[in-house]
């Protein structure tokens, strides 16, 4: 099958599907109309039997109709609420799933940021340390060479004097 074909059906499955719909809409407005002409046909019927004020008939067939449409909206719409209920506490539970994920990825990038700060504020360390060192090694050798101008100078000096 090729994509022209598979384009074909998906067509031929919309139009079907519509078509479908139209005549399920149809069979809703029929069963309506014969509902109606039911209670009509029950109305008259009840009256010729029993006898009695039509319009009462009507009224009371209007009000037991009005409550059972009011019933059925009822339960349609508590159960539209319940459905979005669900479709809410799934949702909420979906971004729970994806914020703790996001947490734990954020976390694990924190947990390594703080172990390369670790590492480097150890080579910082060290790197003090061995500057102070090499501090203390500069000092000490400009101590000895300042002792030994001192010691030279001490040696040219009664060398000058006397030559003076």
């Amino acid at each position: 099958m090729d994509e022209s074909d598979a384009t074909q059906l998906r067509a031929d499955v919309q139009s079907l599907q519509k078509d479908v719909a139209s005549k399920a809409a149809t069979i809703r407005h029929l069963q309506n109309a014969l509902d109606a002409k039911s209670m009509t046909i029950g109305i008259l019927s009840k009256h010729n039997r029993e006898g009695g004020d039509i319009e009462e008939r009507i009224d009371v067939a209007v009000e037991e109709a009005t409550e059972k449409l009011r019933q059925s909206l009822l339960a349609e719409h508590q159960e539209a609420l319940r459905q979005a209920v669900d479709a809410a506490k799934y949702e909420q539970q979906e971004a729970l799933v994806f914020f703790s994920k996001r947490h734990l990825k954020l976390q694990a990038e924190k947990d390594g940021l703080e172990r390369k700060n670790a590492q480097l504020e150890a080579a910082l360390e060290e790197e003090k340390h061995k500057l102070a060192g090499a501090t203390e090694m500069d000092n000490s050798a400009m101590k000895r060479h300042a002792e030994w101008l001192h010691t030279l100078e001490n040696w040219h000096l009664p060398a000058a004097a006397a030559a003076a």
